[in-house]
């Protein structure tokens, strides 16, 4: 049972970091592509 909530943890941390990056991704070629 605690490994499941584990995993669950773990895996919803991961999507939140993927999002995460993905917003941070966009963010930065958007201010790139403005500067340039």
């Amino acid at each position: 049972m605690k490994k499941a909530l584990l995993l669950t943890l773990s895996l919803s941390f991961w999507l939140h970091a993927e999002r995460n990056g993905f917003y941070l991704g966009l963010n930065f070629l958007e201010g790139s592509y403005i500067k340039g």
